[in-house]
């Protein structure tokens, strides 16, 4: 795995790699990193070893779209009865397993360049996500790592845990840590 593509993953997916957020996605520019195939097949060769994954939500000619992951907290996170009802809503069939969840979610960035409901699977508060929609991303009380519409004391006290574990990756790692020394101290 290129030292680029790793600085990429701590600087995007620190949250996720210290498992204090569900998912967190990041944009792959393919001219900037030629050897992106490998790269991505040795990250989720290594993610896999320690209970993380990712999928691929978004590819054309120029970028991808990438969803880091650990399965059991993502999981639990849209497991949750409003957030289930809401996806149901959304047509994401309730039994669905979270593979076939995410599979849908992919269609969809496919079809719709971003859908919304994407801010449930990265961890986002369900105020958030429907007041995003309904004020079409206007009018929120804060802004941090996203539109804050619901409990902003809740929403800055997640954006300083995200905060804190991107500094404590990207510490580790430049202090010499690999990628699989990192997972491994989670």
């Amino acid at each position: 795995m290129s030292e680029q593509f790793k600085w990429c993953l701590y600087q995007n997916c620190s949250p996720t790699l210290r498992r204090v957020k569900p998912s967190n996605i990041f944009t792959l520019h393919k001219e900037k990193y030629p050897n992106w195939q490998q790269d991505l097949a040795e990250c989720r060769s290594t993610l896999r070893r320690y209970g993380y994954d990712l999928v691929l939500l978004q590819e054309n000619d120029r970028f991808l779209v990438v969803m880091v992951y650990c399965p059991d907290a993502l999981g639990r996170c849209l497991d949750q009865a409003e957030l289930r009802r809401y996806l149901q809503s959304m047509g994401y069939q309730e039994a669905l397993p979270l593979e076939a969840k995410l599979t849908l979610l992919g269609q969809r960035f496919q079809r719709d360049s971003f859908p919304h409901e994407i801010g449930l699977f990265l961890g986002y508060p369900l105020d958030d996500v429907t007041g995003f929609i309904a004020n079409k991303g206007e009018n929120c009380k804060y802004t941090g790592e996203w539109k804050v519409y619901g409990d902003v004391n809740r929403a800055k006290q997640l954006f300083r845990a995200y905060q804190d574990s991107r500094s404590s990756v990207i510490d580790q790692a430049s202090h010499g840590m690999e990628l699989d020394d990192i997972l491994r101290a989670c």
